[in-house]
């Protein structure tokens, strides 16, 4: 028998003997002012069932928030253990794809704005929020973006990101297929 088995059980037995004192002091008391008779003796039984069935109810109930809570918290603490793990990894690809980027800058001659421009773009972020951000016209921010992309040797906003994200993205499978 398990600790928390036993736990459960004395939790059980003092539940049912504490309510069955309540009741015994009752029955006397009931016997005491009405004398026996049947009906008051069903209803004796009547509530010494309901004060059993609560008290294993109780005991039942309070065992299974136990148990849970129990789970609960191992399944926290490895929830925990995996986004630790995974913000490792993260960290360590986020730096390898930021080496990526300014190496593929440099490589295509991008200038300190383009650069900027270039890493928003591929964030995703749309050329009028670009322009917001940097402070300047989206006559500007457009004309930085077709530098950026005739640099890179792509036409479009999504080719420039595709041109980063594709190897990430790139599974044995599709690469078998190539």
């Amino acid at each position: 028998m398990t600790k928390s088995n036993l736990v459960k059980l004395i939790s059980l037995a003092i539940a049912i003997g504490a309510f069955a004192l309540l009741i015994v002091g009752d029955v006397q008391i009931k016997l005491q002012h009405e004398g026996f008779s049947f009906v008051s003796f069903r209803n004796v039984l009547t509530e010494i069932g309901m004060v059993v069935a609560v008290s294993v109810g109780s005991v039942l109930g309070w065992s299974l928030f136990v148990d849970n809570r129990h789970r609960f918290r191992d399944a926290m603490g490895q929830l925990e253990a995996d986004f630790v793990r995974w913000k490792k990894r993260s960290a360590y690809f986020a730096k390898d794809f930021q080496q990526h980027l300014e190496s593929t800058f440099t490589d295509w001659e991008l200038t300190s704005s383009e650069r900027d421009i270039a890493l928003l773009i591929i964030k995703g972020l749309s050329l009028k929020e670009i322009s917001d951000i940097r402070d300047c016209s989206d006559r500007t921010i457009r004309n930085h973006a077709n530098t950026i992309y005739k640099k890179a040797g792509v036409k479009s906003r999504s080719e420039l990101s595709a041109y980063f994200f594709e190897d990430l993205l790139t599974t044995d499978a599709t690469k078998s297929n190539s």
